[in-house]
């Protein structure tokens, strides 16, 4: 007899029935009893081993970085090493690749490290409630945010705001007076922000008035890493030469946008005539040639609300979803279009 089946039985997800027989607070007593009442006539026998093999790991959270090439995450990932061992606690990172399931990769690290709780950092929007019942702990997900289809009753987020970011970087490059706008996204098999901006994108042309034309729209195949420069000079060299037209590209990322400077270097092209636009703000673009104009994520800010929801849910609170905005930072890769300038 599993856990899953107390929980199916109930009526109540699997990280209910766990604290309910653990003891652990924020479930209410009546349930707390029902449940206790159910694992008696199911004749549940908790795994002593792996019960003592929790408990000596009961310091340890376990980080789930899906994509781990993203230069983003590795800085959100110091700081969250930084906070975590502050609050007493260690992390475990667990490095996920892009094209790999987030969720297995966690059950793995449920089976072998029994955290007391993890963050997953980055990772499709597009789960389903079972998936979640996989994850038995405490659990965030950062810079991944709340999808609509899902009942936030049953996990936390804390996420950048993608759609106003990506609109303040269009309503930037409108008034600038460009039109022919370009996006580099991710791969086509994406479910996750790259999907989200991409849309964003879209919604930000429409209401600054500018016709959508899906062959300025660029995403690569699965074969390559989407958060990784080479990828990122690959999408844009081959628009640059397809589309000699386009006088501003928007990137989804820090990482596809300085790919996409290099790329339009190499072509003598930028800053004269092509303005190039990023998002995240990682620390490389303010000593690049030129300087990035980016949409800002607050990292700092960004963490500290994941580890303090994650400590929250630790001790019983209820999920929650917090949605933070980005700062738009106007540098020298974006200029006014030539045809425009006064």
């Amino acid at each position: 007899m599993r856990i899953q089946d107390i929980a199916k039985a109930c009526g109540v997800g699997v990280t209910t029935v766990s604290r309910a027989l653990n003891d652990q607070p924020g479930i209410a007593a009546a349930t707390k009893r029902r449940i206790r009442e159910m694992a008696r006539t199911l004749d549940y026998q908790p795994n002593e081993h792996a019960r003592n093999l929790r408990a000596s790991n009961r310091v340890i959270i376990s980080l789930i970085v899906k994509g781990p090439t993203n230069p983003f995450f590795l800085e959100i990932q110091d700081l969250v090493d930084r906070d975590i061992r502050a609050r007493g606690y260690f992390l475990s990172v667990v490095r996920v690749p892009h094209a790999h399931d987030e969720v297995a990769a966690a059950k793995g690290a449920l089976a072998v490290t029994h955290p007391a709780a993890m963050i997953f950092l980055g990772g499709w929007f597009d789960r389903s409630p079972a998936d979640f019942a996989h994850v038995t702990v405490p659990s965030v997900l950062c810079t991944t945010p709340c999808a609509p289809h899902l009942d936030g009753a049953d996990y936390s987020s804390v996420a950048i705001d993608d759609k106003r970011g990506i609109a303040d970087v269009v309503t930037h490059l409108h008034a600038l007076g460009h039109r022919r706008i370009a996006f580099l996204g991710s791969d086509v098999a994406d479910r996750s922000v790259g999907h989200l901006r991409e849309q964003a994108f879209s919604a930000a042309l429409a209401e600054c008035g500018i016709p959508g034309d899906t062959t300025l729209v660029r995403r690569g195949d699965t074969q390559h890493e989407p958060y990784s420069y080479d990828y990122g000079y690959s999408l844009a060299h081959r628009l640059l030469v397809e589309r000699p037209d386009v006088t501003a590209i928007v990137a989804m990322t820090d990482a596809l946008a300085l790919a996409a400077i290099r790329a339009a270097t190499d072509l003598g092209r930028v800053p004269d005539d092509l303005s190039v636009t990023g998002f995240d703000g990682i620390e490389i673009t303010r000593f690049t040639t030129p300087r990035l104009t980016t949409l800002v994520q607050p990292t700092e800010t960004i963490v500290s609300a994941t580890c303090d929801l994650l400590f929250s849910l630790m001790e019983g609170e209820e999920n929650r979803h917090i949605l933070i905005p980005g700062t738009l930072r106007v540098a020298e890769s974006s200029a006014r279009v030539k045809e425009c300038a006064s």
